[in-house]
């Protein structure tokens, strides 16, 4: 076990710092990630890791959910180890060996989301504060210039995140006030501010005051109250806001007949939303040519309609076309477009109707994307299928998977988000890891690539508590 020098690392690492490890800092050394078990292995071809089931412990980053004390239903981190220090060598990316990536750099407090969109990720620390990488559009000055990060930037102004959402070329935030703040481009309104521009500048969503998880889709996006109901903004071609219209809105409004959500998704490359009901119902609205709504239909619904056949969720994700939900048996269904396998069922037809995610039988999160899905598992080890064309499989293959197969090195992961060609994970360590594309810097690890066929570490050496 590495030990860390304290006065090397420096005693004062800043307010926030102190306060995000105050209960948590048990000892001054950094754990290791744990090795991983095996090479990866297909699911579906009946090898299961063995385990013991626990509760969840969280849902994924695109997908947020009410906690049942108010917050995200995402688990902070136990334990957590302090930051080696600052001027740690970056990761670089492991073959594909089946070993966990190397985390030489953390970030200044434990991450307790992740998410990555089209072509950038992001996340939240425990102290409120939100960090973000890859291609960013901004907005100042006009017109856009591209912003390509390869490592973790602070997005200034924010302090008191819960939770985060990244959608196409843009992000939004749940503050610890309730409130919903939004930035990048919002020429359909998407930042929810009433305005149609777009903008590097922090935009408050219009009206949201009471808000515990925040889903960005391609040109939309939704949030789940503490009520219970469901808003969603920004374009709405096919019905994706959920109002029983096709009017693209500025400012928020209400999806119909939802009182009771638990969660929500919007998806960034299928321009549809999902959301799990306390009942265990989904409820979809939206697009649906690829059977996306699970209705049986291929016909858009400007209104949200029930997923056939599920009675028993306790999460949902929507992107790219198609849908996953987690099952209170821990199995996983998904539904919707299939032409990579995305379905997890072994085939490729697009199914409008859900069908059986085969050999997942342990799952506590979903998240799907634009041609992948990933779950993670009670394992802490995460498992994904479909497309792979970049890797975003994570087994160190290029070839699509029609069953679910392991992450290679990943053992303690505490929750899993898909985007556009890449996925990233939250490590017990505090630290994230990413796989798949990177051509814009999604991954984070400091030096952008074509892609990893193996999960990398996020490098955080870059950022220094208290200089924004």
């Amino acid at each position: 076990m590495e030990q860390i020098n304290e006065a090397a690392v420096g005693r004062d690492r800043g307010c926030r710092w102190r306060a995000a490890l105050a209960t948590t800092l048990a000892t001054c050394c950094v754990a290791p990630l744990i090795a991983a078990s095996a090479q990866a292995a297909a699911l579906g071809s009946g090898v299961s890791p063995s385990h013991s089931c626990g509760a969840p412990l969280g849902s994924e980053a695109g997908c947020s959910a009410r906690h049942p004390q108010g917050g995200s239903r995402r688990e902070l981190v136990r334990s957590i180890p302090p930051s080696p220090p600052i001027s740690a060598p970056i990761a670089t990316p492991q073959p594909a060996t089946g070993r966990a990536p190397r985390i030489l750099s953390l970030p200044p407090s434990p991450l307790t989301a992740i998410t990555t969109g089209l072509f950038h990720s992001c996340a939240v620390e425990a102290s409120g504060e939100a960090d973000c990488w890859g291609k960013e559009y901004l907005a100042k000055p006009h017109p856009f210039k591209v912003l390509e990060e390869n490592e973790p930037k602070w997005v200034t102004g924010i302090e008191s995140a819960t939770t985060i959402s990244t959608g196409a070329f843009f992000s939004c935030v749940v503050l610890r006030s309730g409130k919903i703040a939004c930035w990048g481009k919002g020429e359909y309104g998407q930042l929810g501010n009433g305005q149609a521009i777009s903008t590097e500048e922090l935009q408050t969503v219009s009206g949201v005051t009471n808000a515990v998880g925040v889903a960005a889709g391609g040109y939309h996006a939704c949030a789940v109250l503490a009520s219970g109901a469901v808003e969603c903004w920004g374009r709405n071609n096919h019905g994706e806001l959920g109002n029983g219209t096709t009017t693209a809105s500025l400012v928020p409004v209400l999806v119909g007949a939802i009182t009771n959500a638990i969660g929500v998704s919007a998806g960034f490359e299928g321009e549809e939303s999902c959301a799990v009901l306390s009942t265990g119902r989904a409820a979809c609205w939206g697009a649906n040519a690829a059977g996306q709504l699970g209705d049986g239909s291929a016909h858009d619904s400007a209104r949200p309609v029930n997923v056939s056949g599920i009675t028993d969720a306790t999460a949902v994700s929507a992107s790219g076309g198609h849908a996953c939900a987690v099952l209170a048996s821990h199995a996983v269904d998904c539904w919707g477009a299939n032409w990579s396998g995305q379905l997890g069922n072994g085939t490729t037809t697009d199914s409008r109707l859900p069908v059986r995610v085969l050999g997942i039988e342990d799952a506590v999160s979903i998240s799907a994307g634009g041609r992948s899905s990933c779950a993670l598992l009670s394992t802490h080890q995460v498992a994904c299928w479909g497309g792979n064309n970049d890797g975003q499989l994570g087994n160190g293959t290029e070839t699509i998977s029609t069953r679910p197969t392991m992450v290679a090195g990943i053992a303690n992961a505490s929750s899993v988000a898909v985007g556009h060609n890449q996925a990233c994970a939250v490590l017990t360590t505090g630290g994230a890891a990413c796989w798949g594309g990177d051509g814009y810097g999604e991954l984070g690890f400091g030096v952008a690539q074509r892609a990893s066929l193996t999960p990398v570490a996020v490098s955080f050496a870059h950022l220094v508590p208290g200089e924004h």
